[in-house]
């Protein structure tokens, strides 16, 4: 099965070429932790996480995971994001690297309490 099949974040993982399968567990795992229950889902082909609106989503590429926290994350931790090339609402994590467990955290922690605040307005 190739990701563009998969129906489940899981398939997705499963599927993804050997080099990236760490990575996006790892990643899984944090998000999982962070996103409300039930908020998970596969659109547009990439593993989705959803809270009033799109949290966060992540893919997997031949050299890297792209990790989507979206354009107020990616700014508000420019700093700490310097070692990593960024876009406009998303990071590149190379899989020759370990990924920043304690950022990535910080970064999804932030992009639920922003969309929790939105919420409850």
């Amino acid at each position: 099965m190739s990701t563009a099949h998969a129906t489940t974040i899981p398939e997705y993982i499963n599927a993804a070429a050997p080099a990236a399968q760490g990575h996006l567990r790892q990643l899984y795992r944090i998000l999982k932790r962070i996103a409300p229950v039930g908020s998970e889902a596969m659109r547009w082909g990439v593993p989705v996480f959803w809270q009033q609106g799109v949290l966060f989503t992540f893919s997997a590429y031949p050299a890297h995971l792209s990790f989507s926290p979206g354009q107020l994350a990616v700014q508000h931790f420019e700093e700490e994001l310097a070692d990593y090339s960024t876009g406009k609402d998303a990071i590149q994590l190379p899989y020759s690297k370990p990924l920043p467990h304690d950022l990535l955290v910080e970064i999804a922690e932030f992009c639920a309490l922003g969309a929790r605040q939105a919420k409850d307005r």
